[in-house]
């Protein structure tokens, strides 16, 4: 029963084994197989085996997938490029003219350091593979290979298996808005590694602090004074404050937006000092979230104004602080009914 396999497949995509040699050689049924595990591409019929659809399915989720893919597939250099793309190691599988291609083998090593002994003999003391062999197993070692710097499809490679490898490229890639994105897109700490140019583009500084407000600190100082960007960035992390700007983060506008926003419990507790002391930035973290606190519990704005600045390290302009204390004789002569309700 087709239906039956369709189900028993999402829990075991291995019960191909035991289907009917039709159903094996049904696309539905293999395409369910290969999605839950490539390797179940060993089970599907010749016909399965030669089907690009189906084999590109499955080489994304298994290394051992190219093996059992057609010959006309494992002789395909496009085909392999793909599949070594994800698997590095799947370059064993490939064809022997696959195996003493520079482009197949340079694309494996990449990805995967170790897939280089599966090259063939003629291209095992290649300079410039050897070369690409060690920056892929110590990425460290980059700026000592400009050649390879210059290598856009390399570089791409090694920015896919990692983001954080941006940090090692050159100015030329840091400045790369193609590249850049797709590492922010991995990663949102790569921010901080883009060049200041590239900092300072509003649709990628959004990218990154949607996916972790913590790097609105790696963001141009221009978008940190930016009311949308901040937000998202303290909607998505709550530490996101420490990097606000404080002209921005006591503003009436943002603080009314803030508000709205539950403040985690486990920034309201004091730190602790462990095997170290806390950072300047987690301090800065506890004493904004105390008083954002008090503001939320509606503690008197003035109050918070005084504090801000104390935080901010700036001193009241005289108009203000003559306002304030005008505030507070005010303030002491209204009723006990009308003073704001007790700090939570």
């Amino acid at each position: 029963d087709k239906e039956k396999l369709l189900s028993s497949l999402d829990k075991n995509p291995f019960a191909l084994e035991h289907a009917s040699k039709e159903l094996r050689g049904d696309f539905d049924v293999v395409m369910r197989a290969v999605a839950g595990d490539g390797g179940a591409l060993e089970h599907a019929a010749s016909s399965m085996k030669s089907d690009r659809e189906v084999c590109l399915v499955a080489v994304q989720g298994s290394r051992r997938a190219l093996g059992f893919a057609s010959d006309q597939l494992r002789s395909d250099k496009d085909f392999v490029l793909t599949a070594v793309g994800f698997h590095g190691a799947a370059l064993q599988h490939a064809s022997p003219e696959l195996l003493a291609d520079v482009d197949v083998v340079k694309t494996a090593v990449t990805v995967d350091s170790g897939a280089f002994k599966f090259a063939a003999p003629s291209l095992q003391n290649d300079p410039y593979l050897v070369c690409v062999s060690e920056v892929s197993h110590d990425v460290s070692q980059l700026p000592n290979y400009m050649s390879l710097q210059d290598d856009a499809r390399f570089m791409t490679q090694l920015i896919k298996r990692d983001a954080r490898n941006l940090s090692f490229a050159n100015s030329k890639w840091r400045d790369d808005y193609d590249l850049v994105k797709m590492a922010v897109e991995q990663n949102s700490s790569a921010l901080q590694y883009a060049s200041p140019r590239l900092r300072q583009d509003r649709s990628l500084v959004f990218e990154a602090v949607a996916r972790d407000g913590s790097m609105l600190r790696s963001a141009d100082r221009s978008l940190q004074h930016d009311i949308d960007i901040a937000l998202v960035a303290v909607k998505q992390s709550f530490v996101a404050v420490a990097w606000v700007p404080p002209s921005l983060l006591w503003s009436p506008a943002f603080l009314q937006e803030i508000k709205k926003i539950p403040i985690p419990p486990a920034l309201r507790q004091p730190l602790e000092r462990k095997k170290r002391a806390p950072s300047p930035e987690q301090c800065r973290v506890r004493e904004i979230t105390s008083e954002l606190y008090k503001i939320q519990n509606r503690e008197d704005l003035w109050e918070a104004t005084v504090r801000r600045d104390r935080i901010a390290g700036q001193a009241m302009q005289p108009q203000e602080e003559y306002a304030y204390h005008r505030h507070l004789s005010r303030q002491a002569q209204r009723p006990a009914h009308m003073h704001p309700p007790p700090r939570m």
